[in-house]
């Protein structure tokens, strides 16, 4: 097999529907590297016309600390903006959280939910959100990026009922949880 240029790839890679795209980083370990870059995905975004808030999308790209999270969340965010269907079962999300956030629904979440939430709440504005922590969240991560998405979001409405004790993860969740 010849070589193709990254370059080259990228392109193509930017015409193929989502789903498609994940089914190229099987192929082979230089594809797999091209398609898990975050920034191969925040010109993906772009060409969803996304328009993301310049400030969450600076911290997301000079996110350092949890750059796998990150690269998660821009594919699942490209992934509902194109299928929410297909993101649904890619990320075991019940049908009733996506209906919640229709019509400009109140999404109400748990600690599972986290990473589904964040995705969702990059794409739309629901007209609150509820969170309740009522156990140790799987990925303290996913809880981080949660609010860090959320701080950004035009929402009206937060309601984050903290039982667990996150409060001191970072200065956005102070502001966020009380």
């Amino acid at each position: 097999m010849e070589y193709i240029p990254l370059e080259v790839l990228e392109l193509v890679f930017q015409h193929l529907k989502v789903t498609e795209v994940f089914q190229a980083a099987q192929v082979c370990s230089t594809w797999r590297a091209l398609i898990n870059c975050t920034h191969f995905w925040f010109k993906r975004m772009l060409q969803l016309d996304f328009g993301m808030d310049p400030e969450l999308e600076s911290q997301l790209k000079g996110s350092q600390i949890y750059p796998e999270d990150t690269l998660r969340l821009l594919k699942g965010a490209c992934l509902y903006k194109e299928d929410a269907p297909a993101f649904l079962s890619y990320v075991e999300v019940s049908a009733e959280t996506l209906k919640s956030m229709g019509n400009g629904g109140k999404l109400t979440i748990n600690e599972e939910q986290l990473h589904a939430a964040s995705v969702i709440l990059l794409c739309q504005t629901p007209t609150g959100v509820s969170l309740s922590l009522r156990s140790d969240p799987k990925s303290i991560k996913d809880l981080i990026i949660f609010i860090m998405v959320l701080s950004y979001n035009s929402c009206d409405d937060v309601s984050i009922q903290d039982s667990y004790g996150w409060r001191n993860l970072c200065p956005l969740s102070k502001q966020l949880l009380e």
